[in-house]
């Protein structure tokens, strides 16, 4: 049982090859979904054109610090040209995309980077990079189709990581503002279970069984989805407040 502090900790080995195959695969399948003039759903006030944009410019920023040669300091986004064509789009998506995941191979898991927690080693962008294509891969597929599903073990990565890096971020930011609370997960098609308490600035993480004001049960991927707000909590079995969700979702904004 491995109790953490969110950002510090990580449960799970590193797997910096798994990751950055995900990147390219994830990658991959976004830019089979042509960047149209389309609304996402999932990301109000963006079209395909806008994720496309707001994805390949994270890629581009990602690689600036892990390609930084001063870790102390993190790097502010590169000026990008943003392309409107969408032949041209699609090209500067898959390079933003071989580049970053280039680079994270040539220099290795342990290769000393800039972050918004000083510095730290690769593998933490490599993380960070195929979770977020991850998502915006779902986003832009939920667009114009059915979307595919997290592999199970990713998607446990994607919670771990969203509790570690996210939520102390956005909590540092926006407080918590309502009495402190308890939620608890359990994934049903894959080992993952959280029990997470929420107050003030605060959130710890215990990777284990326990009771909560709400618990969330279903397969790992809609787990991630329903705490990123990209599906309804009806599409989990949910036991006691659904509210504590509710709030969640307009107080992290994730």
């Amino acid at each position: 049982m491995a109790r953490c502090r969110a950002p510090a900790c990580q449960t799970d080995p590193v797997d910096v090859e798994g990751w950055i195959e995900a990147l390219r695969r994830d990658g991959d399948a976004l830019v089979a979904v042509v960047p149209a003039d389309l609304d996402v759903p999932t990301c109000p006030g963006w079209t395909l054109v806008d994720l496309y944009h707001h994805l390949g410019s994270v890629h581009r920023w990602q690689i600036a610090q892990v390609a930084t040669t001063d870790p102390e300091a993190l790097q502010p986004p590169p000026k990008v040209e943003l392309p409107q064509d969408p032949d041209d789009l699609v090209d500067w998506m898959i390079d933003g995309v071989d580049e970053l995941a280039d680079l994270l191979e040539q220099v290795g898991p342990d290769h000393p980077t800039s972050s918004w927690f000083g510095p730290r080693p690769a593998s933490f962008w490599a993380r960070r990079a195929a979770h977020e294509t991850a998502v915006h891969r779902w986003d832009a597929q939920a667009t114009v189709t059915s979307p595919e599903a997290f592999p199970a073990d990713h998607a446990v990565d994607i919670v771990d990581e969203m509790f570690e890096v996210f939520v102390p971020r956005r909590l540092e930011r926006h407080p918590w503002p309502d009495p402190p609370v308890t939620i608890h997960l359990h994934a049903t098609d894959t080992e993952g279970e959280w029990t997470v308490a929420l107050g003030g600035t605060d959130i710890s993480v215990e990777r284990a069984h326990g009771k909560g004001d709400v618990a969330l049960r279903g397969p790992a991927s809609d787990l991630a989805l329903v705490m990123f707000g990209r599906i309804p909590v009806s599409r989990l079995e949910v036991f006691g407040d659904a509210a504590v969700i509710h709030r969640w979702h307009s107080s992290v904004h994730l």
